[in-house]
């Protein structure tokens, strides 16, 4: 979907604000926390497109963390085709100097696997924007701006800091009363939370489906396109 998009920060303004939290020990987990509670969401926010360049030794390196659309991988300048498995019989030659049946990459258990055995890889891919703050030094999720949302986050990453053992005066994951209990309030707040985040004017509509219509998610669609693409 489409939203208007504020930073996560928000979120951790809301917990010293209305919540009145103590502790800062848990400010710089909050980016994963929020990632966490996206996804719990089932929403998409805008994704960002970038390509970041990986050395990578013994065939393999790990995929980003922060993926969500995989757009393709490119080595020696040129846009590697996905299959199941790879032979790993290319070493430190270029890639361009074997046949194109050569030109393959697969994925498994998180990692890419290429047939080249020590490189560089460029990986273009989209993930959940983000933006870099000065204060923490942290890059943090931008979140849309809808209060049903944003309160949902906020309850989610109330209840993980409390699972940590922060004592709160008013809050308590043990507490039978709704109101007070922030895993409570994140799960009956869900549905809604979730059914105003998919609601849509037409015009946002028709820009959602043109952007799925550019959106190139098969890993096995045509990747010329991905060379003019930097971060």
């Amino acid at each position: 979907m489409i939203y208007n998009l504020i930073s996560g920060k928000v979120v951790i303004f809301k917990l010293y604000d209305e919540y009145n939290i103590k502790s800062r020990d848990w400010e710089n987990r909050v980016p994963n926390w929020i990632l966490d509670a996206i996804s719990y969401l089932n929403i998409s926010s805008q994704l960002d497109e970038v390509a970041i360049d990986i050395e990578f030794t013994n065939h393999s390196f790990k995929l980003p963390c922060d993926i969500k659309v995989l757009r393709g991988v490119i080595v020696d300048n040129m846009a590697l085709n996905r299959v199941d498995t790879v032979s790993h019989q290319v070493t430190n030659t270029i890639i361009a100097d074997y046949d194109e049946h050569t030109n393959h990459y697969s994925i498994d258990n998180g990692y890419i696997k290429l047939e080249k055995e020590t490189g560089t890889a460029t990986v273009v891919y989209k993930r959940v924007a983000m933006e870099g703050d000065d204060v923490t030094g942290m890059w943090i999720p931008m979140i849309p701006d809808i209060p049903e949302v944003i309160n949902n986050i906020t309850y989610y990453v109330l209840k993980i800091i409390l699972a940590r053992g922060y004592v709160h005066p008013i809050y308590s994951l043990s507490s039978n009363n709704p109101i007070t209990n922030p895993d409570l309030l994140w799960r009956n707040s869900l549905t809604t939370a979730k059914r105003k985040a998919k609601a849509m004017d037409a015009e946002k509509r028709a820009k959602v489906a043109e952007i799925n219509t550019r959106f190139i998610a098969d890993p096995n669609a045509d990747t010329n396109e991905l060379f003019n693409i930097r971060r």
